[in-house]
């Protein structure tokens, strides 16, 4: 009796000091190229398909963005969508110059800097930059976006 204990302690004290992962693995070698799609495909479904746009962000989605309320739900951005395509609001131009990233397991981490032109009736807005963190969770079948805080560059 006294050997069991003795190796059922031996085992519960190796088991606390073995190294534990400190991450999952990654779902995929290029989940950096799989979070760059995931986002694209959130900034031009705002200006095409907010029901597409809805699928694509967490129900507990918080948004922070440049020159409106300090920050909005999932469904305040949607409604947002879906206001600015049935004014016609596209996307002219769309790019993201410098990209800078995270992992922490299941969440994915973009820095990043954009460049974004509207259009509406066939004018066009000014170009404007700006710089964002955005934030991704893998829920096992796809990045979906979970937070960005965007804000314009000088």
């Amino acid at each position: 009796m006294k050997l069991i204990a003795s190796a059922a302690l031996l085992l519960g004290l190796f088991a606390s000091t073995s190294p534990m992962p400190s991450e999952p693995a990654p779902p995929h070698d290029n989940w950096r190229e799989e979070l760059l799609v995931a986002r694209e495909a959130i900034w031009r479904n705002y200006f095409s398909n907010p029901d597409k746009l809805a699928e694509g962000v967490t129900d507990d989605l918080i948004a922070m963005g440049q020159g409106g309320p300090p920050w909005q739900s999932k469904a305040e951005v949607v409604r947002d969508s879906r206001k600015a395509v049935a004014d016609g609001l596209t996307l002219a131009h769309l790019a993201f110059p410098k990209n800078e990233f995270q992992r922490y397991g299941d969440v994915g981490i973009i820095y990043t800097t954009y460049e974004i032109q509207r259009a509406k009736n066939g004018v066009k807005s000014p170009m404007e930059k700006g710089q964002g963190t955005e934030v991704f969770r893998w829920d096992g079948k796809r990045w979906v976006h979970t937070a960005w805080h965007l804000g314009r560059l000088q």
